[in-house]
């Protein structure tokens, strides 16, 4: 019973041996593909090979010019410049002002001066006249107050210049002016503007002279009011630059072709792909994989040693959990060549499931997934980048996926569906990933797509070879008992037409073996299949079966006792010639190998002792030669075999004598001691017997005779 067991549960060098041996094999799969391949190259050297890029990767050098082409085909932002329009309508204004009171002084200065040169004292003055007024160093001065710079001959004009005309102009040049600068003039557009103004200039009715100082004052102060706005301007070249799509070399492109002459721009890609052949040195990258997973195998070793045990201490176990997860590892190596992202840890984890059980199968996943997520990266690439951390989280939902819909699972099938299933939460996964750093709607379907197909290869892979791994590890999978549990089996069907009474006591023994199995948390299934070939061997003899005799026909009553156990005790060994005969799982043999113990054939002994003059034989030649129970579904078989029998072999039973029955026949098997290398604790004990007593009652109650009820019990 439990605890009496657990010296079995020792953790021996074996297991430990080929968990390492897994580690070494993750590690030499993981550092093969995580370092980078150095080729001998120099720029300006012809290349001695075709080096191709192991991963995908931006080219800086070309992304840089054509962002840089971007930026200097943006065109500048401009912004409308207040302090200039004021600037140029003030020197506008300014210029008229000082004009008229040029003319108001030179006036004056006609007034005083017109007896002694001769000149009218009102009315216009040409030129001439002026001259004879107004001396050259007056008028030059007169003019260095003006903002415009005028020449001699244009400042005697305009003093002579009529007050309508010189209005005329002064409205004109200014109201044209004023409006386009307030509205805003480009660089672009000023030469347009200046030439339709002049144009009306010229239309005017003033002298010539005036329109040539009307044609100065514009070029001085017509001039661009928009203004190239810096801030907003590098803005925009940025934006611009932004907007171009990275130029990428993908995995698998050529970054230089043989004899081609190697480029510093080439160069500079390879030594960014650590391609370059020099004294570097790997011992950074080799340690830090080593410690990693040696942390990670650590994990699982803890786990596998504190939760299960018995996984950790069977040899068998720890070679079908070595078998697994290096298959796994080889097959995403096969795959990375392909696509560094494609990961096939989810076939490991669906034969672990499928031949272990579902916990240590979790905790695989978790380490499959951590560790196989290394390969993601590409070599050269950070090992544990974006790529790595997706394939990581998406290989720990689709595992954990795929081992819950695998939990009570019949079918080959259900494994496929198992893989589609985790394949659909793991592209999910990718999805999301993808979607939240932006990545193309076309990188997040392929991304996702591979994710899919990887796990439904998977899945089918795993079908496809476990019958290999059940008939070499002699494991009984769901699938495998699902296949025998079905009634045409050929040895089934033999029982059933030779044997009928022997049929009929294993589908009695089965029904209360799997729900015994399941109240103990017990397979079920193998339970069920185990109790249903565990008398097969009867098939040699049928008739010397009680089941299997016509009512008041018993062969044993001829024969010596010694050989009428001789005969029975056969059974368990030939049912289990029979069962490796048809390559049954090992775990199924084991059952028929274990379901009577080693116990006395009692009926027998006592009919010897009787024989013998009262004195007992040896009881080595009554008792079955088959090992005690080592499992749960072994001893419920037994317990489930002989209350079958037992209870058979009342007439009209009772339910208290069912009961009594049940009790006496597991107290027995108790106290002679063949429940002690079983895993059965006295609670589970307990459970299996109210389980048979429930089963029972739902199998006999057409049968069971139920006591009258006497005068003044309730009805």
């Amino acid at each position: 019973m439990a605890g009496s067991g657990d010296t079995k549960d020792r953790v021996g060098l074996v297991p430990a041996l080929l968990l390492a041996l897994a580690l070494l094999l993750c590690y030499a799969l993981t550092v093969a593909v995580l370092t980078p391949v150095r080729y001998d190259v120099a720029p300006g050297a012809p290349a001695a090979q075709t080096v191709e890029a192991p991963r995908t990767l931006e080219n800086k050098a070309a992304t840089k010019e054509l962002r840089d082409a971007a930026r200097a085909a943006t065109k500048s932002v401009y912004r409308l410049d207040q302090s200039l329009i004021d600037s140029y309508t003030a020197g506008a204004e300014a210029f008229f002002a000082d004009a008229a009171s040029m003319r108001s002084q030179a006036e004056t200065l006609r007034q005083a001066r017109q007896m002694t040169a001769g000149v009218p004292a009102s009315g216009t003055l040409t030129p001439q006249q002026w001259q004879q007024v107004v001396t050259s160093g007056e008028l030059a001065q007169f003019l260095a107050k003006i903002g415009v710079a005028l020449t001699a001959d244009e400042g005697w004009q305009l003093l002579s210049a009529r007050e309508a005309d010189f209005s005329r102009l002064q409205d004109a040049v200014l109201l044209k002016l004023t409006a386009s600068l307030r509205s805003g003039l480009e660089e672009r557009s000023l030469l347009a503007v200046k030439t339709a103004y002049l144009e009306e200039l010229n239309a005017l009715t003033i002298p010539d002279a005036l329109k040539g100082i009307g044609k100065k004052v514009l070029d001085a102060y017509l001039k661009p009011t928009f203004v190239v706005d810096e801030a907003a301007t590098a803005q925009a070249q940025e934006a611009a630059a932004s907007a171009v799509e990275p130029v990428q070399i993908r995995r698998g492109e050529a970054i230089v072709r043989k004899d081609d002459v190697v480029t510093e721009q080439q160069y500079e890609l390879l030594s960014e792909l650590d391609l370059v052949k020099t004294a570097h040195s790997n011992a950074g990258l080799d340690f830090g994989v080593a410690l990693y997973l040696v942390c990670l195998f650590g994990t699982f070793a803890a786990f596998l040693f504190l939760h299960r045990r018995r996984v950790a201490a069977s040899r068998k176990s720890m070679l079908i959990l070595t078998a697994a997860m290096g298959i796994a590892m080889l097959l995403a190596l096969a795959f990375n060549a392909l696509d560094p992202r494609i990961t096939t840890g989810l076939a490991g984890v669906l034969m672990i499931a499928l031949l272990l059980d579902s916990t240590t199968a979790a905790a695989a996943n978790v380490l499959l997934a951590f560790s196989l997520a290394l390969l993601a990266g590409g070599r050269g690439e950070a090992p544990l980048g974006f790529d790595t951390m997706v394939m990581a989280v998406s290989m720990l939902v689709g595992g954990q996926v795929a081992i819950f819909f695998l939990r009570g699972y019949q079918k080959r099938g259900s494994i496929i569906a198992a893989g589609a299933c985790a394949g659909a939460a793991s592209a999910l996964v990718i999805a999301a990933a993808y979607i939240m750093t932006e990545h193309t709607a076309v990188d997040t379907l392929i991304a996702a797509g591979w994710s899919i197909g990887i796990s439904v290869f998977s899945a089918i892979f795993v079908v496809g070879t476990l019958s290999v791994w059940e008939n070499l590890f002699g494991v009984a999978t769901g699938a495998r008992l699902a296949e025998l549990s079905n009634a045409n089996h050929p040895l089934l069907r033999q029982l059933m037409t030779e044997a009928p009474g022997t049929y009929h006591h294993s589908m009695m023994t089965a029904a209360l073996a799997e729900s015994a199995a399941e109240a103990v948390d017990a397979d079920p299934l193998l339970a069920r299949v185990g109790a249903y070939y565990h008398d097969v061997g009867k098939l040699r003899r049928p008739l010397y079966f009680m089941e299997n005799q016509r009512p008041g026909e018993n062969i044993h009553d001829t024969l010596p006792a010694a050989e009428s156990a001789t005969i029975i005790i056969a059974h368990q060994r030939d049912s289990v010639l029979m069962l490796n005969k048809h390559k049954m799982p090992a775990s199924v043999v084991q059952i028929a190998f274990e379901h009577h113990g080693n116990t006395l054939v009692a009926y027998f002994y006592r009919k010897a002792a009787k024989e013998n003059g009262g004195k007992p034989p040896a009881q080595k030649n009554f008792r079955y030669p088959g090992a005690r129970p080592s499992t749960k579904e072994s001893a419920i078989v037994l317990l489930a075999d002989s209350c079958e029998a037992a209870v058979r072999a009342l007439d009209n039973p009772t339910r208290e004598e069912v009961e009594e029955t049940v009790e006496r026949v597991i107290k027995g098997k108790m106290d002679d001691g063949q429940l002690s290398a079983s895993p059965l604790n006295f609670r589970e004990i307990t459970l299996i017997g109210q389980s048979f007593l429930r089963t029972f009652n739902g199998l006999l109650h057409e049968r069971i005779a139920y006591p009258e009820p006497e005068q003044g019990d309730k009805p």
